[in-house]
């Protein structure tokens, strides 16, 4: 068991192997008699830590003292309407970069191409097309696909209408938080709601 004394100001002294009274007088092996710290105020602590989420909420400690013990109470609260905002749109940001909205499926392989990769082939059919080639090879997760030039137009442009979509999805979510003013609200927005069905592609 832990014994603390409760100050004045709402703080409590932990006791300890060695006790000075106010007298000056050192009080050797202080912590191993119960009955001695209780003479000098010194009670059990009782402490039952609450859960709470460090994303959105702090707490604050008091204690209240009876005949025989001094327990800690912790008083939950959410941070600031702000610093809440930052952090849903934080959340917001890692699920639009994730796997969960970049992924689209091929030959049950999950892949992504980015804005520069999209681009990137984007350039590389155009210019396929124009040395009259027919088909065009791309590698995705190691993996060696070739497929003919028009199949391909079709497959990127579908990706990046995918991501259009997608991104769309993400600026109504970031204005909604943005509106928000309660606590609660911002803490219980769901961003992960309305984007589009993920693209499938069989080669």
């Amino acid at each position: 068991m832990i014994y603390v004394k409760l100050n004045t100001d709402n703080t409590i002294e932990y006791a300890k192997n060695v006790y000075t009274t106010d007298e000056g007088e050192l009080i050797l092996n202080f912590k191993a008699n119960p009955e001695l710290m209780k003479q000098y105020g010194f009670k059990e602590l009782i402490d039952s830590p609450v859960d709470f989420d460090t994303n959105y909420q702090t707490y604050t400690v008091s204690y209240i003292e009876d005949a025989d013990s001094i327990t800690k109470q912790y008083s939950i609260t959410y941070l600031p309407i702000e610093t809440l905002k930052e952090v849903k749109l934080k959340e917001l940001a890692d699920y639009d970069t994730s796997d969960n909205v970049n992924d689209f499926d091929v030959n049950g392989l999950n892949a992504w191409f980015d804005k520069e990769n999209r681009a990137a082939l984007s350039t590389s059919i155009e210019s396929a097309l124009l040395l009259g080639e027919t088909e065009i090879t791309f590698v995705i997760n190691d993996n060696e696909f070739s497929i003919d030039i028009q199949s391909a137009k079709q497959m990127l442009a579908a990706v990046q209408r995918y991501a259009d979509g997608c991104f769309l999805v993400t600026e109504a979510h970031k204005r909604a938080i943005k509106g928000l003013t309660e606590a609660e609200a911002i803490v219980n927005y769901d961003f992960k709601t309305g984007y589009p069905t993920k693209v499938t592609f069989t080669l």
